[in-house]
């Protein structure tokens, strides 16, 4: 059983408590937010799991891998399962590369933002095997989800 607001909690120490790498990217992610006219959230969400960054509009998870994920390979492959099962397209990049390659990571993030926004992606919906999943865009819609589907179980 998830208990969101453990998981909201946690998501929120995180946004404070950012790496080198987040930051920078979070920087650099401002860019493409002018140009697409698109908003990221970071530490988003979507149990029981939480996103870097993610572009609800597009529903495009942006992950920064760093030393925890080093030996978490089999479990941020069933996460990356999971969250395509709900048609959210994740990109990883990790620490590395983020802080010594940061245009080419640009445009990357670039490139996959306009193939998403070419693909008519619904805003906040996501759709598996003809369901319809809400990603809440606020912490007041994730309670509202929570209380009226009681505790997510995995």
């Amino acid at each position: 059983m998830i208990n969101l607001d453990k998981l909201s909690q946690y998501a929120h120490k995180n946004r404070i408590n950012k790496t080198n790498a987040e930051k920078t990217l979070k920087r650099a992610l401002w860019v493409i937010r002018e140009e697409f006219k698109i908003k990221f959230k970071t530490q988003y969400v979507i149990a029981p799991y939480i996103l870097d960054f993610f572009i609800p509009k597009i529903g495009l998870a942006i992950e920064v891998d760093g030393e925890y994920h080093r030996n978490r390979i089999e479990e941020d492959s069933k996460r990356q399962s999971y969250l395509e099962n709900l048609d959210v397209f994740v990109i990883r990049f990790d620490n590395f590369l983020i802080e010594n390659n940061l245009n080419d990571v640009i445009l990357m993030i670039k490139e996959a933002v306009k193939k998403r926004l070419n693909c008519g992606y619904s805003d906040h919906k996501v759709s598996n095997n003809n369901q319809s999943y809400f990603i809440p865009k606020t912490r007041k819609q994730l309670r509202a989800v929570n209380r009226q589907s009681g505790s997510i179980k995995l």
